[in-house]
């Protein structure tokens, strides 16, 4: 006699203790959100195989459903099953150990690898992700990749439009605090600033509100800083971030002139009102704000001066400057606008004449941060060497199957692999071109 168990998973499978899992099925696999940046599934298949060796039966159906928005699992077996308590208890293993495996970033649509202490992935040498210590007192830490907007100027080709990233990299937040302690503790300052950043925005990172807390209890960080669109911002996640401990928010604000602000930001629901009211709330807050434009010619280097007077008006306070005017600069491999780059010491030259003219920091240095040079960790990997190293991740940038990056390791640390065919778990020797700041290239000899 055939045996019917109904298994109901209202969010009772536990992921781990920060996450709360949203559970939905399509066709041969279980589908999980996990927060709003994570999804991931579980193909049917291996979760019948699974139960099948765990409870020693040779055969059972499985089925998922769903009713009044509640979602079953059923498992039908010619075979005696265990209680329900013990399949339960097993379905919970069995999904949080396995979910990890196939994530999307919900955001891109891309594949996303979680990395995690025990992959033994190093967090030094990637420009994707990790720490990148530039020989000063200030690190950026790159939790993870991927953005929300597809601006028409990007440097690094970001967004869910993108032509050449196609996956993206979200770090375990103890992974990334342990690694972080080890840098400062090299270090040996008591002035550290960390700024988050990265190819990507910081607050679609899942644990942001928690690794800020946990690098705010480290005695030799003085200052915790974010670059951000603005877009994830709302007034309850600027109090929590307070809160827990971040000193300054880099806001891009490309433009005053909402037409021109949607153009550049790339999507068709981007609100400049809803960004205004957001520097009104971190004002009040008691936080520190840098408006951070990119200026493009002849696209929006007409709004440099509405956006001085308009943060003037608003009577910002601060420790630092409250304007990073960035010049337009055209990457290989990010996106490119019918604009030609004005040179360094032009833009700076009318900067400059805007100083003068209001009163107001605008060229920016080192100094006016506090940021200083001191030594950095330091890079085992020579220019020149040729090493054996482990394909550990496909790289971001794919053109085609010519222009194929890989990441591999070795000595402890990631290396960019260009144009590599190979496959994660061979290893290969390989020429480093490029070791600058720790960030490591090379290619298959």
């Amino acid at each position: 006699m055939k045996t019917l168990w109904v298994i109901f998973l209202k969010l009772l499978i536990d992921l781990n203790s920060a996450i709360g899992p949203f559970f939905n099925f399509e066709k041969d696999r279980l589908i999980v959100q996990i927060h709003k940046t994570l999804k991931g599934f579980i193909f049917k298949e291996s979760l019948k195989k699974a139960l099948i060796k765990k409870f020693n039966v040779s055969d059972i159906i499985i089925h998922f459903y769903s009713k009044n928005r509640k979602f079953f699992l059923e498992i039908i077996s010619n075979y005696q099953l265990p209680q329900k308590e013990e399949v339960v208890n097993y379905l919970n293993f069995f999904i949080s150990n396995q979910i990890y495996k196939n994530l999307t970033n919900t955001f891109t649509q891309r594949r996303i690898f979680y990395i995690t202490k025990e992959s033994r992935i190093p967090l030094i040498g990637s420009i994707y992700f990790g720490i990148i210590d530039r020989g000063t007192n200030l690190l950026q830490i790159r939790p993870i990749t991927g953005c929300i907007l597809n601006c028409p100027f990007c440097s690094v080709d970001e967004g869910p439009r993108s032509k050449t990233r196609w996956v993206d990299y979200i770090i375990e937040p103890n992974y990334l605090l342990e690694e972080i302690k080890k840098v400062i503790e090299f270090k040996k300052v008591n002035d550290i600033e960390i700024h988050l950043d990265g190819q990507g925005e910081p607050l679609t990172y899942p644990y942001l509100i928690d690794l800020i807390k946990n690098l705010s209890k480290n005695v030799n960080i003085k200052v915790i800083s974010m670059q951000t669109n603005g877009i994830l911002l709302n007034k309850e996640t600027i109090l929590k971030l307070k809160k827990a401990g971040l000193n300054r928010i880099n806001l891009s604000l490309n433009s005053l002139d909402p037409k021109e602000a949607i153009f550049l930001s790339g999507i068709e629901n981007y609100s400049l009102k809803n960004i205004l009211k957001k520097i009104d709330i971190i004002k009040n807050s008691g936080m520190e704000l840098l408006i951070a434009p990119v200026i493009i010619p002849g696209i929006n280097e007409d709004q440099i001066e509405p956006i001085i007077k308009l943060i003037l008006k608003k009577q910002i306070k601060s420790n630092w400057p409250v304007f990073g005017f960035q010049n337009y600069i055209s990457y290989r491999y990010g996106r490119r606008m019918k604009a030609k780059p004005k040179s360094f010491s032009q833009f700076n030259k009318e900067l400059r004449d805007l100083e003068k003219k209001y009163d107001v920091k605008l060229l920016l240095s080192p100094k006016d941060f506090n940021i200083y040079k001191i030594k950095s960790i330091k890079n085992p990997i020579k220019k020149g060497e040729i090493i054996d190293a482990k394909i550990v991740l496909p790289g971001r940038t794919y053109r085609n199957e010519f222009e194929r990056e890989m990441l591999a390791t070795a000595k402890n640390r990631l290396i960019h692999v260009i144009n590599c065919n190979y496959k994660v778990g061979d290893i290969k020797k390989i020429q480093i071109f490029r070791n600058k700041h720790n960030i490591n290239y090379g290619k298959i000899i």
